[in-house]
């Protein structure tokens, strides 16, 4: 069982995102991120484009549907945040759920397998209160 915690909600959009912190290569990456700060405000534009429905698909790339969901690879400069979307109570809900860095077309087996394990995620919601 995979741990999510909310990290953006915005109740008046009916929109929320959820970083998976059971995944270590996931979480590392995501607080590189956080640490520079023209990378962190090109995530955050990422974030409110697709709050706002307008994000294109240079930054906000379907990769695969399933049963329960799509999956969307949040593009910031080289990373990949791999983000599952599904719609719950009426709220469009983001489970950023792994991370991988698109290098070349020589990787795009490990990105599928990388796509393909979303699928099997448990998701616990933790929800913090600030």
């Amino acid at each position: 069982m995979d741990n999510f915690y909310l990290i953006h909600e915005c109740v008046k959009s009916k929109f929320r995102v959820y970083l998976n912190h059971s995944d270590k290569d996931l979480v590392s990456k995501f607080v590189e991120l956080n640490r520079n700060p023209t990378s962190l405000k090109k995530f955050l534009l990422v974030i409110e484009a697709v709050k706002l429905g307008s994000a294109n698909r240079t930054q906000y790339n379907w990769e695969q549907d399933f049963n329960f969901g799509s999956v969307y690879a949040i593009k910031v400069d080289q990373h990949r945040f791999y983000t599952l979307q599904k719609t719950i109570f009426g709220f469009k809900e983001l489970y950023i759920c792994r991370y991988n860095k698109k290098e070349s077309q020589t990787n795009s087996k490990k990105i599928q397998s990388t796509i393909d394990s979303i699928e099997f995620i448990e998701i616990q919601k933790i929800l913090c209160n600030e």
